[in-house]
């Protein structure tokens, strides 16, 4: 699993330098086994959290697309009964209105997204 793995990564790296610190091996091997049985129960539950939050974010997209695509289908209908492909074709206050919400949407994605990498960025340092 790749909880373990990294848990056994990360230890090794956290025992070198408790013994660069002089840590005696007895106190060492408990400190090591709560550190990686700690280390593998927080993954587990970051994983829980990941694919609860994706599942969330997966459905509301599939929703907000699909609403989306019924308004602009209602929406072009209705200018197909006012005036079929001439009134289709010409500038709409819809049209408009279509590409204002997809500019936003782009702008939320981009503003989480950077969001997401500052907080990622400042977890490293």
């Amino acid at each position: 699993m790749k909880g373990e793995k990294l848990a056994r990564e990360h230890a090794r790296f956290i025992r070198s330098l408790l013994q660069a610190h002089g840590e005696d091996p007895k106190t060492l091997e408990k400190l090591m086994f709560h550190y990686t049985t700690a280390f593998e129960h927080g993954y587990k539950h970051g994983l829980e959290d990941a694919i609860n939050q994706l599942n969330l974010k997966t459905i509301g997209y599939v929703l907000f697309f699909f609403g989306l695509g019924v308004l602009f289908h209602d929406y072009l209908h209705t200018m197909w009964v006012l005036g079929g492909y001439p009134e289709l074709l010409s500038p709409q206050g819809g049209y408009f209105g279509l590409i204002i919400e997809m500019i936003g949407f782009v702008l939320i994605q981009y503003n989480d997204f950077v969001r997401r990498l500052k907080k990622f960025v400042s977890l490293g340092r």
